[in-house]
């Protein structure tokens, strides 16, 4: 119980740094083929792979593989392919250390974010404190950059022989954290605080003058609040994503997994909405097959999401974990 008056002081310092930012977070997060199948609600769920870090560094404290290798790929049918690359190394059965790197766009707009992720169970770092023992912690330090307008199909040059493209770059960083308590041997709470510190520096420039130059800018702020069922052969997962913005929704996330097969064979479903207008709801679907080879295990996730409101873009994403 004493961790509760640190937890609502850093909800207080999430709300305070988020008031004067705009809700809308343009940067994509879902890299997770086993929680997008799930609707996206992973906050409370412990995980095995190194890109459930983004939705909540504390969910790898509990990992019992010592090193965990990750590579997926994210499809927006139409539009955009997001890829990623990570690894998971577990140190002195203590904490877990981890960095991922995913990058996606072509010369028009390249964007690329390296994460580097801590987490550890509290209660092997300090053992002579009881109220720790099922307390996981986390935090992600996530390097950001990107480039735009290198794209020979942009050029235009007027009348005075002036380019009009616009080239430049960007640079960045963003801190999140997390923590989850395991109430008994199958229930868990889980909080994730993304972008809780942030800043993005832009550099942009033309022949005319027009660019905007150099400026800074924040990503939004989310706190998610989750629930977590989970048995040998089941796990139920609910998310409520509360907005701090007056322009945002409260979001909510539920997802369940069916484990067959003696564990080989995983089937999820899952569901997303904004809360009070029920708008933007998105229908998720996937599997996992796990399977042995070389004395090592594979884990092939599959998760395929559908927008109701972008006809025709729905989102495809894969994963090998090994």
């Amino acid at each position: 119980m004493k961790v509760i008056p640190l937890l609502l002081l850093l909800l207080l310092l999430c709300h305070l740094n988020a008031e004067w930012l705009s809700g809308i977070d343009p940067a994509y997060y879902d890299y997770n083929p086993r929680l997008m199948a799930m609707g996206g609600a992973g906050i409370a769920l412990a995980a095995y792979s190194p890109s459930a870090a983004l939705a909540n560094p504390a969910a790898l404290a509990n990992t019992m593989q010592h090193y965990t290798f990750e590579c997926s790929n994210s499809t927006y049918f139409q539009l955009l392919s997001y890829n990623y690359l990570g690894t998971a190394l577990k140190l002195n059965n203590s904490f877990i250390l981890s960095a991922g790197l995913d990058f996606c766009g072509d010369d028009v707009m390249s964007e690329y974010e390296m994460t580097l992720t801590w987490s550890a169970n509290a209660g092997r770092l300090f053992p002579q404190y009881e109220f720790l023992q099922k307390l996981a912690l986390g935090a992600n330090l996530k390097l950001l950059g990107s480039s735009f307008g290198n794209n020979s199909s942009g050029s235009y040059v007027d009348n005075n022989g002036l380019e009009h493209q616009v080239k430049g770059n960007s640079f960045g960083y963003a801190l999140d954290w997390g923590v989850q308590y395991q109430l008994n041997e199958k229930n868990r709470l889980g909080i994730f605080n993304r972008n809780l510190l942030n800043d993005i520096f832009w550099n942009s420039s033309n022949e005319t003058g027009t660019a905007l130059g150099s400026y800074s800018e924040s990503r939004p702020v989310a706190l998610i609040v989750g629930y977590a069922y989970q048995s040998s052969n089941t796990a139920l997962s609910l998310d409520y994503n509360k907005t701090l913005y007056s322009d945002g929704r409260d979001c909510f996330r539920n997802g369940l997994e069916i484990k067959l097969l003696s564990d080989a064979l995983a089937l999820r479903c899952g569901y997303s909405t904004q809360l009070f207008s029920l708008e933007n709801n998105q229908f998720n679907i996937g599997c996992g097959i796990k399977f042995k080879y070389a004395s090592r295990t594979f884990r092939l996730d599959i998760a395929y999401r559908f927008f109701t409101p972008w006809e025709g873009h729905n989102n495809l994403l894969l994963g090998l974990t090994i």
